[in-house]
């Protein structure tokens, strides 16, 4: 009996000694835990990365999408422009010819003389030939029938003048003087119109887009269904999207 109570504490001896402690069992527990949550983690950072990135994607084409459509506002804008610009040129080149159909009395085929040369002169760009002979035809002929085009003229080369030369303030003041004589002395003018249509768009090149309203406004009053009322009114939407 003494025997087999001996072998049996042996036994619970050796069992003991097999067993892990439960402190080393909760040591390994903790590890495990520990490597899961790095696990999970890693996972979930990886996943917010991959979504980081694709939003940025997503941004990125947006961004380019808003570049094009602003580039491809830009050069209907500038397209606009030069339609406005050569539509003008030739309503101003009808004026021309209608005007060159005058009497043929000596007076008048003098100053028109004059007039030609100077229009001609401009036409080949020779600006400051041509500024001289205005002003003398204006000196010779104050009250002549092409006094309101030859100040308007005048206006036109100053202007043109000034936008090859912005540093240059006087020449914007000349143009503006120039626009504004044919508007106030010559109401009634086939002028008076494009003088007005040149004050609006001056003041929209200035930026003053409340002084251009009110001057392309007048245009479109003064020649309502006009070419030139045209021009004012898509003048006009183009400050509005301002």
């Amino acid at each position: 009996m003494r025997f087999t109570q001996s072998w049996l504490a042996v036994g619970v001896i050796i069992v003991a000694m097999t067993l892990p402690s439960s402190s080393w069992a909760k040591s390994e527990l903790d590890s495990r835990i520990t490597r899961i949550e790095n696990i999970v983690e890693n996972e979930l950072n990886i996943g917010l990365i991959n979504q980081l990135d694709a939003l940025q994607q997503e941004i990125r084409e947006l961004r380019g999408k808003v570049e094009e459509q602003q580039n491809a506002m830009q050069a209907l804008n500038q397209k606009q422009d030069k339609l406005f610009v050569n539509l003008d040129t030739r309503l101003n080149s009808l004026d021309t010819v209608t005007n060159t159909d005058t009497p043929t009395d000596k007076t008048t085929k003098s100053e028109q003389e004059v007039f030609d040369a100077a229009y001609k002169l401009m036409n080949t760009k020779k600006y400051d030939s041509a500024i001289t002979e205005f002003k003398d035809l204006l000196w010779q002929f104050p009250e002549g029938t092409h006094a309101a085009s030859v100040y308007y003229w005048l206006g036109e080369i100053y202007l043109l003048q000034w936008q090859q030369n912005r540093a240059d303030l006087a020449l914007l003041e000349q143009a503006k003087q120039s626009f504004t004589t044919v508007t106030a002395k010559y109401q009634g003018d086939t002028k008076e119109a494009d003088a007005l249509l040149k004050l609006g768009m001056i003041e929209i090149d200035l930026g003053n887009w409340t002084q251009a309203k009110e001057i392309l406004t007048q245009v479109i009053q003064k020649q309502p269904n006009s070419s030139r009322a045209r021009i004012a009114e898509g003048k006009l939407q183009r400050i509005q999207q301002q």
